[in-house]
């Protein structure tokens, strides 16, 4: 993020499904942590399009410190 707001990363926009792509991977990278923490993590999808236009290193870090704050 630091990156972002100094203007040093350049952000590569495409086109990807934040389900797909981004949540279930982190999913994964996560279950296990959230688990030992005696929590259910789960993916509750309710959406008909997950399609975005965006930088999908920027939305996976979002994600992660959105995670990472709540296993905190």
């Amino acid at each position: 993020m630091s990156q972002l707001q100094s203007g040093s990363y350049e952000t590569r926009n495409e086109v990807f499904s934040v389900t797909d792509e981004i949540l279930e991977q982190l999913m994964k990278e996560f279950k296990k942590q959230a688990e030992a923490k005696g929590l259910d993590f789960k993916i509750i999808d309710n959406s008909t399009e997950t399609l975005v236009f965006a930088d999908k290193y920027t939305v996976s870090q979002l994600f992660v410190n959105l995670i990472e704050n709540a296993l905190k």
